[in-house]
């Protein structure tokens, strides 16, 4: 039997990774790992481990045929875990959605691996780069424009680290993919210049652009290197502007004013959900066009968190049934050879369901 090692396994993202395998019937034992453990009301193995000291992993990890980190803010962990991970001869798969860290990550690609490493398999990246990949793959490589586009109800639950990194990634400047390299603009003006209709009910909604991992990770990718542009944006209902424009522009005590804003929403996440007009609803979409077609892709679910989940349960199944055939090294799914199909069946068997829609620009004026 496998065994798999889901560090900050007690957290939301955690458990329902580890409620993902054991009720799916898939044959594994589980031990989870976190910095305090208490009443863990588990059948799993448990083990005690403060990721902030990543050291004290060394040695501990070579039995194990996976490990999936549900930590974060990856901000704050970097590459640390997944060094030791390759160090230890094991496969590693994470949910981690920071470009800074993403990058970090790559970097290990430089050392003599023996294992591989799975990064940003989560909500975003990795559900929103497989939506992605669906669109662009529609246009048969004639895509000018393409591009992710995120919507969070005032009344969905989310983690601390999920809203640090939202928070902290509203910067004054925005990383864009144009022609196959990293740009920067202005995230003020990126702002201003575009407003996007994710259905009927929700249209003309404000953007904020956002710097994402698959910005640098896509230029690796066959099928999304040759695309003029590509940029992410998202929509978080009843945030103020002027909010956004406070956090594009400060510079000092940056960290610790993200922190407090962070712990402010934590806190107030249940009164947020009981006022009238908060809708608990995540939507992803992905568009891609050129000059006749646009295709879009999209799904809805109530929780970040169980995206999260499913999409990472369905990558780390794939994994320990060696269904993924790559040599050792570091991969986003940008560079994973996965059939779309299949995957999107996995994801439908498990009551997600993607929408794939085809548009002469003709037809309709978009």
């Amino acid at each position: 039997m496998k065994h798999l090692l889901i560090i900050g396994g007690t957290g939301t993202a955690g458990r329902l990774i580890a409620n993902y395998f054991e009720t799916n019937s898939f044959p594994v034992k589980i031990d989870i790992a976190a910095r305090g453990i208490t009443n863990p009301n588990t059948s799993n193995g448990i083990i005690k481990l403060d990721a902030n000291k990543p050291e004290k992993l060394k040695g501990k990890l070579s039995n194990y045929d996976l490990v999936i980190l549900a930590i974060g803010p990856f901000e704050k962990f970097g590459a640390r875990i997944h060094e030791i991970c390759l160090q230890e001869k094991v496969d590693c798969i994470d949910i981690n959605d920071d470009p800074d860290a993403c990058q970090s990550i790559f970097k290990l690609a430089n050392h003599s691996l023996h294992s591989s490493v799975y990064t940003g398999m989560g909500l975003s990246p990795g559900l929103s780069t497989l939506l992605l990949k669906v669109v662009v793959s529609k246009l048969n490589d004639q895509t000018h424009r393409a591009g992710i586009r995120l919507y969070f109800g005032a009344a969905v639950q989310s983690g601390k680290a999920s809203i640090y990194t939202m928070f902290s990634n509203i910067r004054k400047q925005v990383a864009l993919k144009k022609n196959n390299k990293t740009v920067y603009a202005s995230g003020k003006k990126m702002d201003l210049s575009e407003q996007y209709t994710f259905n009927e009910a929700l249209n003309k909604l404000p953007l904020v652009f956002y710097s994402s991992p698959e910005v640098f990770t896509s230029q690796k990718c066959p099928l999304l290197k040759n695309i003029d542009q590509i940029d992410f944006a998202f929509h978080l209902q009843n945030c103020p502007p002027s909010l956004v424009r406070f956090l594009r522009g400060i510079k000092w005590f940056r960290k610790s004013i993200v922190q407090w804003l962070t712990n402010t929403v934590y806190k107030n996440q249940t009164k947020l959900s009981e006022e009238p007009g908060n809708n608990q609803l995540v939507i992803a979409q992905a568009f891609a066009e050129n000059e006749t077609h646009r295709v879009s892709a999209s799904l809805s679910h109530s929780s970040s968190f169980d995206l999260t989940a499913m999409f990472c349960f369905i990558i780390a199944k794939k994994v320990l049934n060696k269904e993924i055939d790559n040599k050792p090294g570091i991969y986003s799914f940008d560079h994973l050879d996965i059939d779309f199909t299949n995957l999107m069946d996995n994801l439908n068997d498990l009551g997600l369901h993607i929408n794939v829609d085809v548009i002469k620009k003709s037809d309709k004026n978009i």
